[in-house]
């Protein structure tokens, strides 16, 4: 059975609909993409989630929740600590506008001083781990260099590293700081998936998917995958560049965790063996399913056949 193992931190989402009512849920980007891999693969992938957890009723909530979608919690646990949280609204055109609180989120402090070495270990063996920008900038300089050390670790030991470079501008001290973390973290993975707004925010106004392409692959990547938006999907690899264009089917409702569903369609598409222009066209057709529902993580009623 091939294990996935994703990293990074799950929060409490609250989801505000237009009359006001609030929807509570969990969610995080990794862990999005987490329970979607699992959805996806109910029988042929293995999937733990390595994070930071608290010890309040919420975190016993978090646990419950990724027991229920078949996930292995691999946690670290923080005495007298809760997750971080944060608040969603959509507008119109179902574009998100985030509010967090996750200042004190226990797992800013994975892989840093106190961390549980055993903890970490045990997803070692995985065949493909997950982790993110988002991921690496929560984290300390201690933390990061430690996330480094067991990513090289896993690579040694034959896993395929994915990587999603999403930028989120909030949180950062300046673009300087972002470039130079994400180019740290994606020297250690064999697959980038990075978004061109959020490169040419970034990096460039001018950044293509050809030029993100070769940043990343001059990085260590053997595999780019440039998203825009609902538009184009471009693979790319050193023996060549290769686009697929899709056109929405509807209207978005909410575009919330759009980027970790693309995601968990490419992957499990690419660990079932299926081409690059194969996974994309998945990725695409799961992101277009969870735009059409409110919150990051659709129902487990909706129907996720034909997205592999």
């Amino acid at each position: 059975m091939t294990r996935v193992a994703a990293i990074g931190e799950c929060m409490i989402e609250v989801a505000v609909g237009d009359d006001g009512a609030a929807a509570i849920g969990f969610a995080g980007d990794t862990f999005n993409t987490a329970v979607y891999l699992r959805r996806l693969l109910p029988s042929e992938a293995r999937v733990q989630y390595l994070t930071g957890l608290g010890d309040d009723w919420l975190s016993e909530q978090q646990a419950v929740a990724m027991q229920g979608e078949g996930i292995e919690l691999e946690a670290h646990r923080v005495s007298d600590a809760s997750p971080g949280l944060y608040l969603v609204r959509n507008d119109a055109a179902g574009e998100r506008f985030f509010t967090y609180y996750r200042d004190a989120s226990p797992a800013r402090g994975m892989f840093g001083p106190g961390w549980d070495a055993e903890v970490a270990a045990s997803i070692d063996g995985a065949d493909l781990v997950v982790f993110s920008a988002v991921t690496v900038q929560i984290l300390t300089a201690d933390g990061r260099r430690g996330l480094g050390e067991l990513l090289a670790r896993l690579r040694r030991a034959g896993a395929t590293i994915a990587f999603d470079a999403n930028y989120r501008q909030r949180g950062w001290r300046n673009a300087a700081d972002a470039q130079a973390a994400i180019d740290a973290a994606a020297a250690h993975a064999d697959l980038v998936l990075p978004s061109l707004d959020d490169e040419r925010l970034l990096r460039s106004e001018d950044a293509t998917p050809e030029s993100v392409g070769e940043h990343y692959l001059h990085l260590g990547a053997r595999e780019v995958v440039v998203t825009d938006g609902p538009g184009e999907v471009t693979v790319i690899r050193t023996d060549g560049v290769e686009r697929i264009r899709t056109t929405p089917d509807a209207a978005p409702v909410d575009t919330t965790g759009a980027g970790d569903a693309f995601d968990a369609g490419y992957l499990a598409a690419r660990l079932a063996g299926r081409s690059g222009l194969d996974a994309a066209r998945s990725g695409q057709a799961l992101a277009g399913l969870v735009i059409r529902h409110r919150g990051a993580i659709v129902p487990r009623s909706v129907s996720l056949e034909g997205v592999l």
